[in-house]
């Protein structure tokens, strides 16, 4: 990686700082400042500043001397976002969310290669993971939203397969699923031949957040909790903004 490259500060030192402990771990005695040398030359026909290359192999030879003893104990996060890296402003946003308990991580930007080859076949829709999904009632026009980690088709043959007659035989109707209760109390069809997906997300963390907003704008009525308890009030107002942001696809 150039230091040119337009990627965190954090990225360029870890960089170096892994290239040293590798040469630390591998090298023998007689040969360790061969290749540290050797590591200088290639960082710094890179571009890379001699005061940075210098700062972060000490620190990293420090770590190696002197491991530390204790864990380090991170501070706790309300949340995580990820946003993507643009030099001289994520750090600004980096410490206002700082100031709430939201930490941030940096997501690298689409390329022109990303744009223009695409050699994996499209995923089918019902295979998507990471999704917050609708389901609703054929006979009436009560909806139920949630949220998967898991390939969609697998959480739906869970809420089907909870539907079926033989199931409320074994089970307490107050115990079941919100869809399974709603189907075996009132005798109605859940259509989940019409479910879709509200929105698709990279990452699990996002979920609770998302269905969350869902829940809370879309007010679905089979839904038994209107609100996660793990979602802090401080997203409150951002809530209908990212179900604005929705596009309900069909999984068919």
């Amino acid at each position: 990686m150039h230091y040119s490259t337009s990627a965190p500060q954090s990225t360029k030192d870890s960089l170096i700082r892994s290239l040293t402990r590798r040469a630390y771990d591998i090298c023998s005695p007689q040969h360790l400042q061969h290749e540290l040398q050797h590591i200088r030359t290639v960082l710094l026909d890179n571009g890379y500043p001699l005061s940075c290359i210098e700062l972060v192999m000490h620190r990293t030879k420090q770590s190696i001397n002197h491991p530390a003893t204790a864990p380090r104990h991170s501070a706790k996060h309300s949340a995580k976002v990820f946003i993507p890296y643009y030099p001289h402003v994520n750090k600004q946003i980096s410490n206002i969310l700082q100031q709430h308990s939201v930490s941030s991580a940096c997501t690298s930007n689409k390329n022109l290669r990303d744009l223009l080859s695409s050699t994996k076949s499209r995923l089918q829709a019902s295979h998507t993971s990471n999704v917050i999904y609708q389901i609703p009632c054929n006979d009436c026009s009560a909806t139920y939203c949630g949220q998967t980690s898991r390939p969609l088709h697998k959480r739906i043959s869970e809420h089907e397969r909870c539907t079926r007659p033989a199931y409320s035989l074994s089970i307490d109707l107050q115990q079941s699923s919100a869809l399974a209760h709603h189907a075996h109390a009132s005798g109605h069809h859940i259509d989940f031949s019409s479910a879709v997906i509200l929105a698709k997300l990279q990452h699990p963390q996002q979920l609770d957040l998302v269905e969350h907003a869902a829940i809370t704008v879309l007010q679905p009525s089979l839904n038994r909790n209107h609100a996660a308890a793990s979602i802090n009030a401080q997203w409150h107002p951002i809530l209908q903004s990212i179900c604005d942001s929705f596009h309900p696809t069909s999984i068919i």
